[in-house]
């Protein structure tokens, strides 16, 4: 049997490589932003619970109330809990309580603010962003209230309470930083070991599968169909 050339390994090893890249492109599915699909989905939720509607002649309300879980960076806490205050003016609501506590060299604490109805999504969207800049979002539980306008009613009871819970987080100590930024790497290491033997597992078959269509072809199935083409009508 005839060696094989470098020329048909080279046509095999492209074949192969041209199967390789079909077989991605249509069985891997493009996929979103989950950072951008996860607060587009809050915004959209949140925007579209409507504070106050009619039915009828009775106007109803309804009211969200909501608790959110923040930690922060050490030394940020001073930084959030001013914003919060300022964003409840701007919505045209006001702090009902703030419990603050600084212990440890760490601050927490809980703030609890009242809000106009309309104005409770974008208050609760604009602290979550804020909360991040510093730290990270833990929880947001939000619960809906809904009932009818009566004339007993003060306005108090018309307004959406947020409670805001934020806790410094301690810093990690004694963590060398290249081994920090090993472990940080992993991930992508053993991703990267998963893709070479995954590689290999698909790839070496498939290579020879190629390379013997290659032969086959050039070997057997065009010399057999130039033989007959040459052939007297």
């Amino acid at each position: 049997m005839k060696k094989i050339s470098k020329k048909e390994a080279g046509i095999a090893i492209a074949l192969t490589l041209a199967i390789a890249a079909l077989s991605i492109f249509y069985n891997t599915a493009p996929e979103s932003d989950s950072f951008m699909t996860n607060y587009a989905t809050s915004r959209s939720e949140l925007s579209s619970l409507k504070a106050a509607y009619s039915i009828g002649s009775a106007e109803r309300v309804q009211i969200m109330d909501t608790n959110i879980l923040g930690k922060l960076e050490k030394g940020k806490f001073e930084t959030v809990v001013p914003s919060i205050e300022t964003l409840t003016r701007e919505k045209g609501g006001y702090i009902v309580t703030e419990q603050l506590t600084f212990e440890d060299g760490l601050w927490n604490g809980e703030i609890v603010s009242k809000l106009p109805a309309p104005n409770a999504s974008a208050f609760t969207i604009g602290i979550r962003q804020k909360i991040d800049e510093y730290g990270e979002v833990v929880r947001i539980q939000i619960d809906i209230r809904e009932f009818t306008i009566s004339q007993n009613m003060t306005g108090d009871e018309q307004y959406s309470t947020i409670k805001t819970l934020l806790s410094e987080e301690v810093e990690e100590g004694g963590t060398i930083e290249p081994v920090g930024q090993l472990f940080s790497a992993l991930p992508i290491l053993v991703t990267g070991l998963v893709w070479i033997g995954e590689g290999l597992i698909i790839g070496v078959p498939l290579c020879f599968i190629s390379l013997g269509v290659v032969v086959l072809l050039k070997r057997v199935i065009i010399p057999l169909w130039k033989k007959e083409l040459s052939k007297p009508l």
